[in-house]
């Protein structure tokens, strides 16, 4: 019985203990010999974003529900528990981990939201920088759809839509201001908008910094900082000035009486001012506003009222407005004079100094008031003066010159005030005599037929626009008058003359259509007519054979009757041309460019022009002869290699200057005797070393290339 009572006391104990001592899951094990992988990570456990510091905490992992490894988190590294935990498998690679947290101090399992990936080998985490495993995430971000609020806007107007970013799906989320800000307690959160709280001035603070802080259900926060813009609004005008209340008698309706102001907190805005009744307004019918300038209906007369009350009003863009009351006060001062006035401002060009131009009136309030008139400098007032209140001239007008002149006149009171006015003076054109005449050409072309056209006339006249008739005239140097005739402004030829070297001289006339006129002697010179010149003589007209290349053959001279006169010499195509292209001519010597061969050719042809300085020429056909040197052979001028492969070098047979050979007959033959290439003339330096299209072998091949007179033969080697 004693016995038994033992047994039951430590099945007791053995019951408290099971609740009072926390315990791993007894799943939470591995039988490290099943498995033949293996990867390491050092790892910390977080709850609600705080590291769990209890050495009593495990950290398992998992693949599916099999654990494949489990450790205390009993390292520590400063602060930190860390766990380093060995993670097995069969794969290398691939299975994905997940991990569980056992809370020791509550007796707890927690599930934690990251994973990873098991692969052979590899260490994931250091103790430095160990990995975290979280059962919650902090959110990363807040975000506000708008970031502005106008200006004195209500208490609880709504500013922006509050939400967050969070990594972990489902969170839900709780807003709220820190205390981190002074500027805070100017906003308010209503669940997750952001509300006015105070009353905002843009003028006097137009940026609030505020700092939200967001919470999540897992206990996680975040806060960050945002800048909201007060966006300025219309605000009332708080006063309006006017420049100038002081007023001086006798000012013209119209006179500048001030310039209004507003102060006003938003600081651009503009504003339209008018008079308004009320209060203070008694004289407003007296002034009227322009812009934002007070003027005077009518002249203000201090004797007549020297105080007037007006009322304003500035209202700004917004139509908000504020009005205030003025006192105009007239004061009795000199008045200066107003205006000048001219009973004349035109005279005629020309005339004498000191001719009157008009007389002058000067205006003035103070009408007992006497006054002196003086020229002023500046413009043109050099050109006047002033005789009493006479405008003279003090100097001769041009119209042509300066049609218009602007001087500056003073009036000035007995008390020194004054007023200046610049007057427009307008001259008069009157008609000016013209002072020159010109032809256009003064000679003419001797056996020009009667009523040849000589030259044109024009006249220097400094009236624009006149127009003038022409004619001859009588008097000195009009001995020739009768030769010729003028038709409209035209000087025309009266007989043909013939050429002597003679000059003619004329009197002519130039008269305006005001009637006055100028005369001016011309002399005609006749000068000679070019004629066509006569002939072409060559010195030499034959070349001895195998001459340099742009050898000299002879000097080419000209027959003309005209003396002296200037040739240019041209080959020309027409009759007996046909070997111009053998030839060059430099200045007047004629070259021959090729080396001749009397066997080949014993004649050229060219065909020669000679041009006189006029454009006149004649033309004439030469026969250049080749001389035979005895004994001599002069071999065939030709290339003995081709490459036929298409790089345009070597690829035909050529022979220099072919075009001298146009009689002669080309055959090619390989070395068993047969002709693979044949043309009986006008061999073109076209044989491309293929029969038929197709290249020959490489290899050497003969040619017999010859016409009635000799034969050239020689070697051909062709390399494909």
């Amino acid at each position: 019985m004693k016995k038994a009572k033992h047994l039951l006391f430590i099945l007791v104990l053995l019951q408290l203990t099971k609740y009072s001592v926390a315990q791993v899951p007894a799943t939470w094990t591995v039988n490290l010999a099943t498995y033949q992988y293996q990867m390491t990570m050092t790892c910390k456990a977080n709850e609600a974003c705080v590291d769990l510091a209890d050495t009593n905490n495990y950290v398992a992992a998992f693949v599916g529900t099999q654990c494949r490894g489990v450790v205390k988190t009993r390292t520590a590294v400063g602060t930190n528990k860390l766990a380093l935990l060995t993670i097995k498998s069969n794969n290398v690679s691939g299975e994905k981990v997940k991990f569980k947290i056992y809370k020791a101090s509550s007796n707890t399992i927690l599930n934690v939201l990251d994973s990873t990936i098991f692969n052979q080998g590899s260490q994931q985490g250091t103790l430095v920088n160990p990995i975290g495993l979280y059962t919650n995430h902090v959110p990363t971000d807040i975000s506000i759809n708008n970031y502005t609020i106008i200006e004195n806007s209500t208490i609880g107007t709504l500013i922006a839509t509050l939400s967050a970013t969070d990594q972990d799906a489902g969170s839900t989320f709780n807003y709220s201001l820190t205390t981190g800000q002074p500027e805070n307690s100017q906003f308010s959160i209503t669940g997750n908008q952001l509300v006015v709280n105070a009353n905002y001035d843009y003028e006097t603070d137009s940026i609030k910094v505020i700092e939200l802080s967001v919470d999540d259900n897992g206990g996680c926060s975040y806060v960050e900082t945002f800048t909201i813009s007060i966006k300025n609004g219309n605000d009332a005008p708080t006063a309006l000035n006017l420049s100038n209340p002081f007023i001086s008698d006798h000012q013209q309706a119209g006179s500048f009486m001030g310039e209004f102001s507003t102060i006003d907190p938003d600081l651009n805005d503009s504003h339209v001012y008018s008079l308004v009744t009320g209060v203070g307004s008694t004289d407003n019918a007296q002034f009227y506003i322009q812009n934002d300038t007070l003027y005077n209906v009518s002249m203000l007369d201090y004797t007549t009222q020297s105080v007037y009350f007006i009322r304003a009003r500035s209202t700004d863009l917004g139509g908000l407005f504020i009005e205030n009351t003025f006192t105009l006060n007239v004061s009795n001062v000199n008045d200066a004079p107003s205006d000048i006035l001219i009973n004349n401002f035109t005279i005629n060009e020309n005339m004498p100094i000191a001719s009157s131009i008009g007389t002058l009136t000067v205006i003035d309030n103070d009408l007992a008031d006497t006054h002196t008139l003086t020229v002023e400098p500046g413009l043109d007032s050099a050109s006047v003066a002033i005789a009493g209140n006479v405008l003279i001239t003090n100097s001769s007008y041009n119209f042509e010159q300066k049609d218009t002149l602007y001087v500056n006149i003073r009036a000035t009171d007995p008390y020194a005030a004054y007023y200046v006015k610049t007057f427009t003076i307008v001259v008069n054109d009157i008609n000016d005599a013209p002072t020159n005449i010109i032809i256009s050409t003064d000679s003419i072309q001797e056996l020009s037929p009667i009523n040849t056209p000589i030259g044109n006339f024009s006249t220097t006249d400094e009236d624009a626009g006149a127009t003038h008739s022409y004619s001859l005239t009588s008097g000195t140097g009009d001995t020739d008058n009768s030769l010729f005739i003028i038709s409209g402004n035209q000087l025309q030829s009266n007989l043909s003359y013939t050429y002597t070297g003679q000059t003619y001289s004329i009197r002519v006339k130039s008269t305006d259509n005001g009637g006055l006129s100028v005369e001016k002697i011309f002399l005609i010179k006749v000068y000679n007519k070019n004629e066509a010149p006569l002939d072409i003589i060559i010195d030499t007209t034959s070349v001895i054979e195998d001459n340099e290349q742009m050898s000299y053959i002879s000097r080419i001279r000209t027959i003309d009757n005209d003396s002296p006169d200037y040739f240019t010499y041209t080959l020309v195509s027409g009759s007996g041309d046909e070997d111009n292209s053998e030839f060059e001519i430099q200045n007047n010597k004629l070259i021959i460019v090729t080396k001749t061969n009397y066997d080949v050719k014993q004649v050229y042809h060219i065909r020669v022009r000679s041009t006189d300085f006029a454009g006149l020429n004649v033309e004439k056909s030469f026969d250049i002869s080749i001389t035979d040197i005895s004994g001599n052979t002069i071999p065939l001028p030709s290339t003995n290699y081709i490459s036929p492969n298409g790089d345009n070098k070597n690829d035909f047979w050529k022979i220099e200057n072919v075009d001298i050979y146009k009689d002669f007959a080309l055959q090619v033959f390989d070395q068993f005797g047969h002709v693979i290439y044949e043309v009986p003339n006008n061999y073109n330096n076209d044989f491309d070393g293929k029969l038929n299209g197709n290249p020959l072998p490489t290899g050497n091949y003969y040619y017999v290339f010859k016409n009635d007179k000799i034969t050239y033969k020689g070697n051909i080697t062709i390399v494909n």
